[in-house]
């Protein structure tokens, strides 16, 4: 009778380690996963040098034509004094 027992008992044991032990490696790979997508977002960013070009080209029109308007509103109100 306690030889059953014991029996039982160690199969219960030996079923929850490995339930624990599946619990934990399934954290590990989630931990691993979460690691590379990181690493995939840092190395996917763009390259800023770039961006900062396409941001200049961008203004230096909105610049110029910037330039022009105050140029005709100070020689409107020159021509209104």
């Amino acid at each position: 009778m306690i030889e059953i027992v014991s029996i039982i008992s160690n199969g219960i044991v030996v079923v929850a380690i490995g339930a624990l032990y599946a619990k934990i490696n399934s954290h590990g790979k989630e931990l691993n996963n979460h690691i590379v997508y990181t690493v995939e977002e840092i190395t996917k960013r763009p390259d800023f040098d770039q961006v900062d070009k396409k941001i200049c080209t961008k203004l230096k029109p909105m610049r110029e034509d910037l330039t022009k308007v105050e140029e005709k509103l100070f020689d409107h109100l020159l021509e209104a004094k």
